[in-house]
């Protein structure tokens, strides 16, 4: 195994070295320094409140739908340690924590292979790696999973060098992780995998004495075993599998993107061109250490495939991937012949490729500062401190409470979180395992179907609806105009309540009264400063807080209100697809012709393979009287 760098020795790594892993430390705070945008924030902080006051919940006491019914919640010690932090220093407080905890996670897995000979390759592999992972780093229960698998990590490598009792306190991070989060079957799994390599290792060159492999196994069982040490025993060792099942159903993935596999997305997210740049760092690692050794190192090797195949299964286990990624290189990156020391060098070209790793994490780091980097993937989230803007229904909450609202509420997934933290009861929210794949389909089915959506409202006997203006259900909503009125309005959410309860509340439906409505909107959402205006500091604008207001509008027929929105959204962010074809659809159905041609140019300019924009715009060539242009667009 390599030798890992010595601080205090003369072979310790050149300053240029040390600066460029500074580009790696500052791309991670920075990516990790983001507003609170999680939808499962707000119920994961009520269910700590509910735990310091009642004890670990057994039973559901959050909805309508399912009150009495089991369930286990094996997150219960984070989601006590988040409300402990945020009631003592807020949001902030556990946004900063947040940071401390990802970068000891990183910290934790370079340390232990970090070498003279490796920096450079460690700041390039923990670039890639922190830009992979970064669209998971928000505050939720995955944190300890993160840190856990940095101190598993740690102690193993200080094992393999120098074995000792220090293995023994892996059962002891496994109670804790075991009532943190519900991948805490890692645990296990990453003690399996050293016991695996040692094997290997005594199979090859009897590496290992047997009363080390009895020492392992013994870690190991007893790493397994405390898995048990949970509030629901065998119920909750089991119930990640159980999890598992459910996740890979096809509902889940179907309408939650985070189960969805990274190589689904494609060039539309560009975490997922990092994560092939990381696999192919890995690669390369491998091949190199092959040709000059003609070995890899088991361990570090069973774990990155290990977590290379979790990462492929979904994209929200990008980060583990990164976090394995990482030691991989540097176990196998430069490695030497054995009796042959690595030299580090001392060459131009590698201060020059220092000082372009840092230059490009400085960039980076900018990007996502400035908000830019969300802005290109039509995100909403924020750099920084505190809770993300128009992001949770904070106003029509208060709309809620001022016009006491108290009848049975339909709300979609995230604002049911919200609502949740509020003490209101809901039909579903985002725990998954307390409803199971049966309901969740129906919730979703609901808001894709007009009879599915009726036979729920008649059946569950909804008043309200509480619904994000980005959702499809508005359609379903419109769809059912007869029995439902919209009443309230904003960025975030749109109000509805069925026709004959509360009758005081007016239906907004005229012109007059939607152009009332947008005044106060416009208070709210002002026109972005264009992208191409933005000096270097300033902050982008998100394109979809002005794409969805544009959306909705079009759903409730207000078409020429709905257009200055949809040039907002185009001048936020000129490269947003959303955005194009909102504008083409918007000037198409304001009768601007012209306009609208030359809007689905542009939009097909970025997205050429959509057939039925590419249809549109040739129906309008022949309009406008441009029929060799129409026939140019034939398939």
């Amino acid at each position: 195994m390599a030798t890992p760098i010595n601080l205090v020795s003369s072979d310790r790594p050149r300053l240029a070295s040390f600066v460029a892993l500074l580009g790696p430390a500052l791309l991670l705070i920075i990516a990790a320094l983001r507003c609170i945008w999680e939808v499962d924030f707000w119920w994961q902080l009520k269910t700590g409140e509910y735990v310091a006051q009642h004890g670990i919940p057994t039973v559901d006491v959050f909805s309508y739908t399912m009150t009495g019914q089991p369930w286990i919640e094996l997150r219960w010690l984070y989601c006590l340690l988040l409300h402990y932090v945020v009631s003592w220093g807020g949001v902030d407080a556990a946004i900063l924590g947040k940071v401390v905890i990802l970068l000891a996670s990183f910290a934790l897995v370079t340390a232990p292979l970090l070498r003279a000979d490796n920096s450079l390759a460690a700041a390039v592999t923990l670039m890639l790696a922190i830009l992979a992972a970064q669209q998971r780093f928000f505050v939720r229960p995955e944190l300890v999973t993160y840190l856990m698998f940095g101190l598993f990590v740690w102690l193993i490598a200080r094992y393999r060098r120098r074995p000792g009792p220090l293995l023994w306190i892996l059962p002891a991070l496994q109670v804790a992780w075991t009532n943190a989060h519900t991948t805490f079957i890692l645990g296990p799994l990453i003690v399996g995998l050293l016991f695996a390599a040692m094997l290997i290792e005594t199979a090859v060159d009897r590496r290992h004495p047997p009363r080390r492999l009895l020492a392992v196994t013994g870690v190991l069982s007893a790493t397994a075993a405390a898995c048990l040490a949970n509030p629901y025993g065998l119920s909750g060792a089991l119930f990640p599998f159980q999890l598992l099942s459910q996740i890979r159903g096809t509902v889940f993935k179907q309408y939650i993107s985070e189960f969805r596999g990274p190589l689904e997305f494609g060039g539309a997210f560009t975490a997922v061109l990092y994560y092939e740049i990381l696999i192919a760092m890995c690669l390369v690692a491998a091949a190199g250490a092959l040709w000059r050794t003609r070995r890899l190192d088991a361990f570090w090797s069973l774990l990155c495939v290990s977590q290379l195949y979790l990462s492929i299964l979904a994209i929200r286990n990008l980060p583990l991937f990164s976090l394995a990624a990482v030691p991989f290189v540097l176990a196998h990156f430069g490695a030497a012949p054995a009796g042959r020391a690595a030299n580090p060098g001392a060459s131009p070209l590698r201060s020059l490729l220092t000082l372009a790793v840092l230059a490009a994490c400085v960039l980076e780091s900018w990007e996502i500062a400035t908000d830019r980097a969300a802005a290109r993937q039509g995100d909403t989230n924020q750099f920084g401190l505190g809770i993300a803007e128009r992001r949770f229904p904070s106003r029509a909450y208060q709309f809620l409470r001022e016009a006491g609202l108290d009848g049975r509420i339909f709300s979609t997934m995230a604002e049911s979180s919200y609502l949740l933290y509020h003490d209101v009861p809901v039909f579903s929210d985002p725990r998954l395992e307390v409803y199971g794949e049966s309901h969740f389909g129906r919730a979703m089915r609901m808001q894709e179907n007009t009879d599915e959506w009726r036979a729920a409202a008649a059946e569950f006997r909804f008043e309200v609806t509480f619904v994000g203006i980005g959702s499809s259900m508005l359609n379903r909503l419109e769809e059912n105009r007869d029995n439902w009125r919209l009443v309230y309005f904003d960025d975030v959410v749109a109000v509805h309540l069925r026709n004959g309860y509360r009758t005081d509340l007016p239906r907004i439906e005229t012109a007059a009264e939607f152009e009332h409505w947008i005044v106060g909107l416009r208070a709210l959402l002002p026109p972005p400063r264009p992208w191409e205006q933005l000096g270097p500091f300033e902050r982008a604008t998100s394109t979809a807080w002005y794409t969805r207001v544009a959306q909705a509008l079009l759903v409730w027929r207000r078409d020429a209100h709905a257009l200055p929105f949809a040039r907002d959204a185009v001048a936020a962010f000129p490269g947003a697809t959303a955005a194009r074809f909102t504008l083409a659809v918007t000037l198409d159905r304001t009768g601007d012709a012209p306009a609208a041609a030359r809007a689905y140019e542009e939009y097909l300019a970025l997205q050429p393979a959509d057939s039925a924009a590419r249809r549109r715009l040739a129906t309008l060539y022949i309009a406008l009287g441009r029929s060799k242009d129409a026939a140019g667009l034939a398939p």
